[in-house]
C-alpha cells in the first residue's frame, strides 16, 4: 500500500475504497517500520527517518478519513499542518534560547574570570612582610613561625 499510488496527478487522492482492511496493513507497516528504525544508531538519521515515517502514515490515515468524509479529513489535515508549523516554532525558539543561554553563560563566565583577578590582585597588594607581622604580633594573635619560614 503506497499513497502515491493512490494520489491523482493533481495532488488530491483517488477515489479508492478505504476499508478496515487497510487500517491494518498501515497499522502492520508502522509497527514494523518503527521496529526497524529502533536499531538506528545514528539519532539523526533516526530522527529524520521516523519524521518521514510518520507524515507518510498520518497522510495515509487522512486519505482514509478523507474517502469517508471529506470535511473530516480536510479538518485532520488542517490539524496536522498546524500541529507541524507549532512543533516547528517551537523548536526554533527553543534552539534561539538556547543560544541566549550558552551566551549569558559565557559572558557570566568571563566576569567571573575577571573578579577573581582582581580579587587575586588585591590579596597580592595586601600581602606584608614578616617583620611587619611580628611587629603586630600579640598573645591573642600569634604568628606562626614555622609557616612563615623561609627554607
Amino acid at each position: 500500500m503506497c499513497i502515491r499510488d493512490r494520489e491523482g496527478g493533481d495532488g488530491h487522492y483517488a477515489s479508492l475504497p478505504s476499508n478496515r482492511n487497510d487500517s491494518i496493513i498501515l497499522l502492520k507497516w508502522l509497527t514494523v517500520t518503527m521496529e526497524k528504525l529502533a536499531s538506528v544508531k545514528d539519532n539523526d538519521t533516526r530522527f529524520e527517518l521516523a519524521q518521514t515515517v510518520y507524515y507518510i502514515c498520518f497522510r495515509e490515515v487522512i486519505r482514509q478519513i478523507a474517502l469517508h468524509c471529506t470535511e473530516r479529513g480536510l479538518l485532520v489535515w488542517k490539524l496536522w499542518n498546524a500541529y507541524i508549523s507549532l512543533v516547528r516554532e517551537l523548536s526554533e525558539w527553543y534552539n534561539k534560547e538556547a543560544k541566549l543561554l550558552e551566551a549569558k553563560h559565557r559572558e557570566k563566565e568571563q566576569q567571573s574570570r575577571e573578579r577573581h583577578k582582581k580579587n587575586v590582585q588585591k590579596v597580592r597588594a595586601k600581602a606584608v612582610s614578616y617583620t611587619h607581622l611580628r611587629a603586630h604580633e600579640t598573645s591573642l594573635h600569634l604568628v606562626c613561625r614555622l609557616l612563615l619560614e623561609k627554607k
